[in-house]
């Protein structure tokens, strides 16, 4: 019983995006990782949860890199806004109904109850719309 099913299409092109390659920062290094992971995620490559903890990693990381001196988040130019929005808007709801969701699947008292059709039913359609967003960000990065 996988987290969600994915309909393949092809951004093979965009599996191995070299950082050196582009860009000049570590804010590209990690826009370029992210490109990539959502590639490979969009084919069916990788599984929702190496997707999502991938994701999870590549948004600490960026966090990171765009925190100030005294350890506030600044968002400049420098920042990929497609980036920002994928991971706030899409990603993190996502994400967090992910992780739920495999642990109530590790209770067989949850899983067993006549209305867990109903959660298989919402995690469907949060997993069609975070495609939906994967392939929108990386039709907004090809065409940047």
């Amino acid at each position: 019983n996988n987290f969600c099913t994915i309909n393949v299409m092809s951004y093979e092109h965009l599996y191995d995006i070299c950082p050196a390659d582009e860009g000049n920062g570590m804010v590209d290094s990690i826009e370029l990782r992210a490109v990539s992971v959502l590639a490979k995620f969009a084919d069916g490559k990788i599984s929702c949860d190496d997707f999502g903890d991938e994701m999870m990693r590549i948004g600490e990381e960026l966090n990171k890199q765009m925190e100030d001196g005294d350890g506030n988040i600044v968002i400049d130019a420098s920042v990929p806004q497609w980036l920002i929005m994928f991971m706030g808007n899409k990603f993190s709801k996502w994400n967090m109904m992910r992780m739920q969701i495999n642990a109530a699947r590790q209770n067989p008292k949850i899983t067993s109850d006549p209305r867990w059709s109903e959660v298989e039913k919402m995690v469907k359609q949060e997993n069609d719309v975070l495609m939906h967003a994967v392939r929108h960000s990386l039709t907004l990065w090809q065409n940047d």
